[in-house]
């Protein structure tokens, strides 16, 4: 398997956008590149332009994490933070 382009690179660009809102000055920035790096599950961009359910966005956005850190030792990481037990 090759290596991930950054503008493809869903963990990349979560580190570029969340490090831009919490260490800068500035009051904007652009989240487009963050978008596109979080493709549907056909492999599609994400368009923009349409309304999304909150919980549907973040299932996808917490998918293409795992498989980002799917085999290193963070695996386990999101489970930790996100995950439970049927009681």
């Amino acid at each position: 398997m090759g290596e991930i382009l950054e503008e493809d690179n869903v963990l990349y660009q979560s580190k570029i956008l969340f490090s831009n809102l919490m260490m800068t000055e500035r009051n904007i920035h652009n989240p487009i590149n963050f978008f596109r790096s979080i493709k549907e599950y056909d492999g599609s961009i994400m368009p923009t332009n349409e309304q999304r359910d909150v919980d549907e966005f973040l299932n996808i956005y917490i998918d293409k994490i795992e498989t980002s850190i799917k085999g290193s030792e963070s695996e386990h990481y999101l489970k930790s933070l996100f995950g439970g037990y049927y009681a």
